[in-house]
């Protein structure tokens, strides 16, 4: 984790958690050992429900580590739709 979570309001006072997590990627392998190399990729992570957010807010701090399983939808700004259907 890059942050503590971060507890935020929306304009009707909903509460929500924004997390920033760390993904390794796979970018190829060494030359030389033949080991697969990665490249961390960081994301921020909304939590809407607001249960979600007090289970997880204990193990989103910093030095600690937290396996999500399950699907993660990434959406990014500027990203080309015609990329996501390839």
């Amino acid at each position: 984790m890059a942050r503590d979570l971060e507890i935020h309001h929306d304009l009707s006072r909903k509460a929500y958690g924004i997390a920033t997590i760390t993904v390794n990627k796979a970018i190829g392998y060494d030359p030389t050992t033949g080991e697969e190399i990665f490249e961390p990729r960081w994301f921020k992570i909304h939590i809407t429900d607001e249960s979600l957010t007090n289970f997880y807010k204990p193990l989103l701090l910093k030095d600690r580590k937290a396996i999500f399983v399950g699907e993660l939808d990434i959406i990014q700004a500027g990203m080309d739709v015609k990329s996501l259907l390839k």
